[in-house]
């Protein structure tokens, strides 16, 4: 495992000097405009898959993301999905995501991990900024479930500002396609990667089932 981790971390560190973009959720860099030569393409028949930025074009082999960052800087874990695409969900509210991940590192160091955005057709919608923002503290090969209602997280407006003309003001839920991760860097030491395991939907109130992600239909 260790030297699986050297390898991930030198290949990222590579990428970053010369690509020179944090590739965050949101972030305005002008490596962004340049395709990211992180992972490998998609092929379309994903349920769900783990991308290294937040254009959703290329993914992560088995789902691990190396942890970018130094001091006060942050690291993003960019997952995408296939949506759900009901639209008689009595309360958006009650649509919930969970995602089972595990904290790949040398180290016996917790980070913190934190929901930053959410994804839909029309732009990225921002966080909430409230407490329910934080998620928590994740230990070195501990395995966690993170369970998220959209609903009741992401209710902040566009802030693609190339997308404030179309008229969306809120989170698409039926229409979702991915979640982004935070994780704000604190020490130099916080490194390694985060594997996600599992991605899967459900609804925690009356109406419909909800089952998923499934793969796009052909």
């Amino acid at each position: 495992m260790k030297k699986y981790l050297l390898i991930v971390m030198l290949l990222a560190a590579v990428v970053l000097i010369l690509s020179a973009c944090g590739d965050g959720a949101g972030s305005s860099n002008e490596g962004d405009e340049e395709e990211d030569l992180r992972g490998v393409p998609i092929d379309g028949t994903e349920a769900w898959f783990v991308c290294p930025n937040q254009k959703g074009l290329r993914k992560y082999i088995d789902n691990i993301v190396p942890v970018i960052g130094e001091d006060d800087d942050a690291s993003y874990v960019h997952i995408f999905f296939s949506p759900h695409g009901i639209t008689n969900l009595p309360d958006n509210r009650t649509f919930q995501i969970s995602i089972v991940l595990e904290y790949l590192s040398d180290y016996n160091f917790a980070i913190d991990t934190m929901w930053q955005c959410a994804f839909d057709p029309y732009g990225t919608w921002a966080r909430g900024s409230t407490a329910d923002d934080y998620i928590e503290f994740i230990y070195p090969h501990q395995i966690y479930t993170f369970k998220c209602q959209p609903g009741r997280i992401f209710t902040g407006s566009n802030w693609d500002e190339k997308k404030w003309g179309n008229g969306k003001t809120s989170l698409s839920i039926p229409e979702m396609t991915g979640l982004c991760i935070q994780i704000p860097i604190e020490f130099e030491f916080e490194t390694g990667a985060i594997q996600i395991h599992d991605v899967s939907f459900t609804n925690i109130g009356p109406g419909p089932a909800i089952t998923g992600p499934h793969p796009p239909a052909n």
